[in-house]
């Protein structure tokens, strides 16, 4: 069986940037378009969109979180100034 050589194991034989989105590209599995490198999603589409869009429809959770309440009980320790 013949397997080529970017998908061996190992480290990376190459890794590039993808222009659109900042994620690195391992092993050849970039694509050109337009003379820009991509990643596969954003060359082919993907099911995500970028943090930006959904910054703006963020809304915050109405129960607080387990991290919260433990901050909250560190802030009633600490001696009022």
């Amino acid at each position: 069986m013949q397997v080529p050589v970017e998908d061996m194991p190992g480290p990376p034989l190459r890794r590039v940037i993808c222009e659109q989105c900042g994620e690195s590209v391992n092993d050849y599995r970039e694509v050109t378009v337009a003379g820009k490198v991509l990643c596969h999603a954003y060359a082919y589409g993907c099911y995500c969109q970028p943090y930006d869009a959904l910054a703006k429809e963020y809304v915050a959770p109405a129960v607080p979180s387990s991290r919260d309440t433990e901050r909250t009980k560190l802030d009633k320790r600490r001696p009022s100034e």
